[in-house]
């Protein structure tokens, strides 16, 4: 629906779409996630997955990996710069 919106007021050009529509769906979900109350049978919201990964009685890092939700490891930090550089690289395609 941002993302509609967006390319409808033509404010930014057509690459932005997919970034747009990338962060306004992944804000809206974590949040909506973090207010929901976690249940015992699910895991489909941050906080019943982590309540269901400690009664588990799993450890947070594995391997280098985060098992947690919300954490980050190295490999999360690199797909993050990752994120910023291509968006980067789109801002810099827009003024070409």
């Amino acid at each position: 629906m941002i993302t509609t919106w967006s390319a409808s007021l033509d404010i930014v050009n057509w690459l932005w779409n997919y970034p747009i529509g990338f962060i306004s769906s992944f804000a809206v979900g974590y949040v909506i996630s973090c207010f929901l109350p976690p249940s015992s049978k699910t895991r489909y919201t941050v906080a019943g997955q982590i309540k269901a990964l400690k009664r588990e009685n799993h450890v947070e890092d594995e391997g280098g990996y985060s098992i947690l939700p919300g954490t980050f490891d190295r490999y999360s930090w690199f797909l993050l710069g990752f994120f910023v550089l291509q968006n980067a690289v789109l801002l810099f395609l827009q003024f070409l």
